[in-house]
């Protein structure tokens, strides 16, 4: 994962912009909780989305999509008003670091 290039700083906060055509209007539509103690087999899995939430163990839907294979990781999806893209926020734990980094949608990467 690298930096995330995508930030503006306005008013002494850093703000994210859609890394395909760098508008500022992007909105959280999903976020995705992996919650696991490091190389555990069961693992917690937390969807919030158009308000619904679910919590439970992991299923084989989405037992790939956690960005981390040991711990902890985050995906928030938003959408682009501009470009109506729909870039993925990781957040990853991997041996004591944490990556972020954005992704396409279909293309999540595991650390």
């Amino acid at each position: 994962m690298r930096f995330i290039e995508t930030l503006e700083q306005v008013n002494h906060t850093l703000m994210l912009s859609c890394p395909y055509c760098q508008d500022e209007s992007i909105h959280q539509t999903k976020v995705e909780v992996f919650d696991r103690e490091e190389d555990r087999e069961d693992e917690t899995y937390t969807v919030v989305e158009y308000k619904r939430a679910e919590t439970g163990l992991i299923n084989d839907n989405v037992k790939n999509k956690n960005p981390s294979d040991r711990r902890q990781g985050l995906l928030i999806t938003f959408c682009c008003e501009t470009c109506e893209d729909t870039p993925v926020l990781a957040i990853a734990q991997h041996k004591g670091l944490t990556y972020i980094d954005w992704y396409a949608n279909d293309s999540l990467p595991r650390l």
